[in-house]
């Protein structure tokens, strides 16, 4: 609330403007900021936890590996560690695509030629507007065949009447008796 003086000369207090100003759309943008705030410092945190998850993975497949290469072919120990090695595949596969959401995408300045765009614009537009016209026009038409008299279109009352002569004269010529 804002409370300014009506002045009157150089001193004189004649009256007073109060001015309400409602600030809910104020409060509600920001606490969109402050969510996306905490979300920007979530994404974050969840980058830097994916990445420490990755290591570990690296490591668990690190001894996978080891394990698969020490053990004999055909030997339980050694499936187990073919089994090891297929689930980090598929966890890391999980966590870098989880990255790869999570990084903000790298956009690189470069210098484009606006000119075919507008052309293509300005045709695509010109276009439109020639569709337009072509509508108009036909609406038109289909005015003046309809109207029967100068005056312009009959009012929706008498097109119904007269729709309703005609289907019947019809029905009476193409069904008699």
């Amino acid at each position: 609330m804002t409370i300014s003086p009506i002045l009157r000369g150089e001193n004189e207090v004649t009256g007073a403007i109060c001015l309400l100003s409602d600030l809910t759309e104020l409060a509600a943008l920001q606490t969109q900021i402050h969510m996306k705030e905490n979300l920007a410092a979530l994404g974050e945190l969840s980058a830097g936890i994916a990445h420490e998850f990755k290591n570990a993975l690296a490591t668990i497949s690190g001894y996978a590996q080891m394990i698969r290469s020490e053990a004999k072919p055909g030997t339980e120990l050694r499936e187990h560690g073919e089994k090891i090695l297929d689930q980090t595949r598929a966890l890391t596969h999980v966590v870098t695509e989880f990255l790869k959401f999570a990084r903000p995408l790298d956009l690189a300045d470069e210098q484009v030629t606006l000119r075919p765009l507008l052309d293509r614009i300005l045709a695509e537009v010109s276009e439109a507007l020639q569709e337009c016209r072509d509508v108009r026009g036909r609406v038109r038409r289909r005015i003046r065949r309809r109207s029967p008299s100068p005056s312009g279109p009959l009012e929706p009352r008498e097109k119904c009447g007269r729709g309703r002569r005609r289907q019947s004269r019809r029905r009476a010529r193409d069904h008699p008796g």
